[in-house]
């Protein structure tokens, strides 16, 4: 799954840390549904609000266990997140965040497909994360992100767990590229949500009746290309692909109706200050 922001921001201290806010806007192409071989356009907003603690501004400066509230943020997109646990090395810094955010969605009416299927509406996710950089984004280097998701509003039921790592180069002084690679395991509740077809749906929508169960469901590779225009305006260009497996790619959503080739393209500007 493709992550990206498209950002203004600014900066104001507060006490022992500092807060930063950001606004913007994002538009591109996406599947019509998981495993459709139909696009459709998209635009969106993006705004938040982030608080980074004095030791998490600074990095680590050696060998750190510490257990406290050392960032949180509070995302249209990307939900709330809170790190709490922060696992440092002279040249890394790693995260264990706990969080919500929102599930996939999908409509009936957003593919013909769909029709009969009923509709998964967008729920409450909550989430725990492991995350890890280099403390010097301007140097090439890699990074790393795992997390566990499980519906907590009876949407789905569904859980998953996301992995990735990926490397950043700063291309130019004012370009940067970054690549990544990912996989999506998803619990059985999950996989049944999105790719499985009850009988009652079966006789609805037309589509063949079908039991999915737990697995990985997809594997991913993602490239953002990042120019900064200035010190006040930049442009981001991000694609990802995504390959879906297992039960998920033999569902008759994907296999029959579909594609298990997923492609995702994002364009946007930046504005800071």
């Amino acid at each position: 799954m493709l992550a990206f922001s498209i950002t203004a921001v600014g900066t104001k201290s507060a006490g022992a840390g500092e807060f930063s806010f950001k606004w913007g806007a994002g538009a591109g192409l996406a599947p019509d549904y998981w495993g459709s071989d139909d696009y459709t356009g998209l635009a969106f907003p993006i705004l938040g609000v982030a608080w980074k603690g004095e030791e998490a501004q600074r990095g680590s400066r050696g060998y750190v266990f510490a257990l406290d509230l050392h960032d949180a943020s509070v995302d249209l997109r990307e939900g709330v997140k809170a790190g709490l646990l922060h696992i440092g090395t002279p040249d890394r810094d790693n995260m264990l965040s706990l969080g919500f955010g929102l599930g996939r969605s999908r409509d009936a009416d957003d593919n013909d497909v769909l029709n009969g299927m009923g509709n998964i509406d967008t729920h409450a996710l909550a989430k725990v994360s492991l995350e890890g950089s280099g403390r010097d984004p301007s140097r090439p280097d890699w990074h790393y992100a795992l997390t566990f998701s499980q519906d907590i509003s009876d949407e789905t039921d569904g859980a998953s767990i996301d992995a990735g790592i990926g490397y950043s180069w700063p291309l130019w002084e004012r370009w940067k590229l970054t690549t990544e690679v990912g996989m999506t395991w998803a619990s059985d509740d999950f996989t049944q949500a999105h790719f499985g077809v009850t009988t009652s749906q079966a006789n609805l929508s037309g589509n063949t009746a079908y039991t999915a169960e737990s697995g990985i469901v997809e594997a991913t590779a993602n490239a953002t290309l990042q120019w900064k225009i200035n010190k006040n305006l930049g442009v981001l260009t991000a694609l990802s692909y995504g390959r879906l497996l297992g039960d998920a790619a033999d569902s008759p959503l994907v296999d029959v109706e579909g594609d298990a080739n997923q492609l995702t393209f994002i364009v946007g500007t930046q504005v800071t200050f």
